[in-house]
C-alpha cells in the first residue's frame, strides 16, 4: 500500500505544479481539485484517516469556489450584455 500512496502523492504534486502554470481561475481550481483528490487517495492508502479528513474539507472548500467562480462569470457576462448589447 506504500507504494501505491507514493504514486498518489506524485501525481498530486505533479499536478499541484500544474495548476500554477494554467492562466484561468477556473482550470486552476479543476486541477487543484485533482490534486487534492490524488492526495486523499494517497492518505487512504497510508491509513492517515486524519490526513484524508483534512483533504476531504480542502475537497469541498475547492467545490465551493468552483461554484463561486461559475456565478461570477455569468454575472460578469450578464453585466457585460447589459452595458453593450442593451444600448
Amino acid at each position: 500500500m506504500y507504494v501505491i500512496s507514493q504514486i498518489f502523492v506524485v501525481l498530486g504534486y505533479v499536478l499541484l505544479a500544474a495548476s500554477y502554470c494554467l492562466k484561468s481561475r477556473r482550470n486552476i481550481l479543476i486541477v487543484s481539485f485533482f490534486s487534492l483528490v490524488s492526495s486523499c487517495f494517497a492518505y487512504l492508502f497510508l491509513n492517515a484517516y486524519s490526513g484524508m479528513a483534512m483533504m476531504i474539507l480542502a475537497i469541498i472548500r475547492n467545490l465551493i469556489f468552483i461554484e463561486e467562480n461559475k456565478k461570477i462569470i455569468a454575472s460578469n457576462k450578464k453585466a457585460y450584455h447589459d452595458y453593450f448589447v442593451d444600448e
